[in-house]
């Protein structure tokens, strides 16, 4: 499993757009854990009248997050 003493520090994760073709992913283990949307799904849920969820642009979140591509 390796060494529990060795992990990965990141100063900035940026995130480019034209790269991912998911509409949904989940960021983990970091401080800005949570669900991403891509804006096509947010619309479409939004259109049907989804409730119980809000919904912050990605650069909003943290100062750590760096969005290059389209939909930033």
């Amino acid at each position: 499993m390796g060494n529990p003493d060795l992990f990965l520090k990141h100063d900035l994760l940026t995130i480019d757009n034209t790269r991912i073709s998911d509409d949904f992913f989940r960021l983990i283990n970091v401080p800005y854990s949570g669900y991403y949307v891509s804006e096509r799904l947010k619309e479409a849920m939004e259109a049907e009248g989804f409730t119980g969820m809000a919904f912050q642009k990605m650069h909003m979140i943290d100062n750590k997050i760096k969005i290059i591509g389209a939909s930033s």
